[in-house]
């Protein structure tokens, strides 16, 4: 059985086409476990009028945040797979019987699919295939595998969890963690509908500084294997997003630079030295969103 993890907090308008979408997988042995991190609108009521034995609704008694709502989910699931779903988003139709088939034929711990993101402009992230080896080297540059892409086995959370810390990137933080000691392969199709909602956690920039920063100060002593190139990509993400946000990042690049003395990071920081910010601003807004 696969067990599937939803958070939700007021989306009554659309987690219904989330729920659907899970229930109507063409993999049936399933269980659908919708955390509620309690909810202000009719999202219980929306949920209350679909009947399906495989649906378990868990109300909070008090907000506590996605992070927490899917680890109360994990404690209460039954399955030997573990999946997540947002209450925004829609899976395709064969998503789990996809990815069950090749998790199992290739022995690995966890799969993750390509998802559209769909708001002004449609793309695919992650745009290519992915082996495990480009997987591990890519994971500190950019985030890009969402919790409704992830399919892994019940193990995986018995010795990972949602860092309930992290005000943002704890699909990412969760994964950087995972690949330490588990095996990891991509589904290069796009099995996940990602709608970008207009309030939208990830459209915090103040919220991705500071868990960043967590998750640079938290990797130094966890991750055995923390190298000095990927703190020095961390420092760089730090960098992009407060300039992009109008602030100074010229601290964050030199730490970079001191770890990675690429020519990008090196014009990078050539740029921030001389306070020509407002260039980077462009650049990182254009070609490194």
């Amino acid at each position: 059985m696969i067990s599937v993890i939803m958070p939700t907090y007021n989306r009554e308008k659309t987690i219904k086409r989330a729920i659907d979408s899970v229930l109507n997988q063409t993999y049936q042995d399933i269980e659908l476990i919708i955390v509620d991190d309690y909810s202000t609108d009719d999202t219980e009521k929306v949920i209350s009028r679909i009947n399906d034995k495989r649906l378990r609704y868990i109300k909070l008694e008090k907000n506590s945040g996605a992070c927490h709502a899917r680890n109360v989910g994990l404690d209460n699931a039954k399955g030997e797979y573990i999946a997540f779903q947002d209450s925004d988003d829609e899976w395709i139709k064969d998503k789990l019987d996809k990815q069950l088939k090749m998790l199992t034929e290739n022995k690995v711990d966890i799969i993750f699919c390509s998802a559209k993101h769909i708001g002004k402009n449609e793309i695919m992230i992650p745009k290519e295939k992915l082996n495990e080896q480009q997987i591990k080297n890519k994971i500190f540059k950019s985030n890009f595998i969402s919790t409704q892409t992830i399919l892994a086995t019940k193990a995986c959370f018995e010795q990972v969890r949602f860092d309930e810390k992290m005000p943002r990137f704890q699909d990412w933080d969760l994964i950087i963690r995972m690949l330490e000691n588990f095996s990891i392969i991509h589904i290069d199709e796009p099995l996940v509908n990602v709608y970008i909602q207009s309030d939208s956690i990830s459209k915090c920039k103040d919220k991705a500084i500071k868990a960043l920063e967590l998750m640079l100060n938290k990797y130094q002593t966890e991750l055995k294997n923390f190298t000095e190139l990927q703190k020095a990509y961390l420092y760089e993400q730090i960098a992009m997003f407060k300039i992009t946000s109008g602030k100074k990042g010229r601290k964050e690049l030199e730490e970079a630079f001191k770890r990675e003395k690429n020519n990008k990071i090196k014009v990078k920081y050539y740029l921030s030295k001389f306070h020509l910010e407002k260039i980077l601003k462009i650049y990182y807004e254009r070609y490194e969103r």
